[in-house]
């Protein structure tokens, strides 16, 4: 298995069990008693997590794009889509006012695209731009 490859898949893990311990990305299943709430194994979480990864991927293809020729209209509506996405992702389920994830992309096609920060790290009125290198990178 290579580095790149491993590494990936220890993110993938890392980005589940964040979602798991905050409740995002809970998807809710039909059983026979009507809809209840999925098992909060750390399995359930790990389906979000590889969306966020693609997320990930389709923004720093994107970004790459608007680094070297600029985006065209269609293409900063589907920055934004996916950007909205990805937070829906870290929304708890029901949603928690006092602990929850950011959804953060930073353009900068040289590093990371997409994060995830909790928001102990947006105390005392701290905008997530100044941040978010302490959450967690998703790699693509």
């Amino acid at each position: 298995m290579t580095q790149k490859k491993l590494a990936k898949e220890q993110n993938l893990v890392e980005v589940a069990l964040l979602l798991k311990s905050y409740g995002a990305g809970l998807r809710r299943q039909n059983t026979d008693d009507g809809i209840s709430d999925c098992d909060k194994d750390v399995c359930w979480f790990v389906e979000p997590a590889l969306e966020l990864q693609q997320i990930a991927r389709q923004l720093h293809r994107l970004d790459e794009h608007g680094c070297n020729y600029g985006l065209t209209d269609t293409q900063e509506t589907r920055r934004a889509r996916l950007e909205s996405k990805a937070q829906r992702l870290c929304t708890a389920t029901p949603p928690n006012l006092i602990a929850y994830l950011v959804a953060y992309h930073q353009g900068d096609p040289r590093g990371c695209s997409l994060y995830i920060v909790p928001s102990e790290y947006l105390a005392k009125g701290r905008p997530v731009e100044t941040v978010y290198d302490k959450g967690l990178a998703i790699l693509d």
